[in-house]
């Protein structure tokens, strides 16, 4: 997990590829893979990146994970990504709350 200063991030290469931030604050979730600034940081486009989870096979998720966890490391970007997730929090995307003593869904 990497920590941000407002969100968490889970990153997950396993059977695919996606990224589930949690806010700190509030501990709702949400996967963000399809997020432009995460979009734009892993040089994926077109229709097979539209979802929150990607269908990819285990050398495209080792190289997304390795991107995501070199991008997520930088604090200078990780602010921008922080701001990005607060806009879409800010329209109403999360709704799934973490429970505490219940595995993340």
């Amino acid at each position: 997990m990497i920590k941000g200063s407002r969100y968490d991030f889970e990153i997950c290469a396993d059977k695919g590829f996606f990224i589930k931030a949690i806010c700190r604050k509030s501990g709702r979730y949400s996967c963000v893979t399809n997020v432009n600034i995460i979009l734009s940081s892993l040089s994926v486009d077109g229709r097979r990146f539209d979802d929150t989870s990607w269908n990819v096979n285990n050398t495209e998720a080792a190289k997304f994970k390795a991107k995501a966890i070199e991008f997520l490391s930088n604090n200078e970007f990780l602010v921008h990504v922080e701001d990005a997730l607060d806009e879409d929090r800010a329209c109403g995307e999360w709704e799934n709350k973490e429970r505490k003593g219940e595995p993340p869904a």
